[in-house]
């Protein structure tokens, strides 16, 4: 949280501690103090989900990366398999 809703919320906390102020409007402006806490909370957590989104749509392009190199690898490997049993096949019929 940020340093404004801390202080929002140690003035929410003396505010239910202290009897200077009539019960009513004190807990009307515990209320507004915490509609106020609330609209705080809701933007930090708007921001992260947007922190969120980006990060989920960088894992997608660097799984999508990691899914083309894996797939060249698959395709490289099957090739040393092939030249492997070509060099096999020429060595044997170079001997005899």
């Amino acid at each position: 949280m940020t340093e404004e809703a801390h202080k929002l919320v140690e003035k929410m906390r003396e505010l239910a501690k202290t009897n200077v102020v009539a019960a009513p409007l004190r807990e009307l402006e515990i209320t507004a103090c915490f509609a106020e806490l609330q609209v705080m909370i809701a933007e930090e957590q708007e921001k992260a989900s947007a922190r969120m989104e980006q990060q989920t749509n960088r894992l997608v392009e660097q799984t999508d990366r990691l899914v083309a190199f894996t797939k060249g690898l698959y395709w490289f490997t099957a090739a040393l398999l092939v030249l492997g049993v070509v060099q096999l096949v020429v060595a044997f019929v170079c001997r005899r």
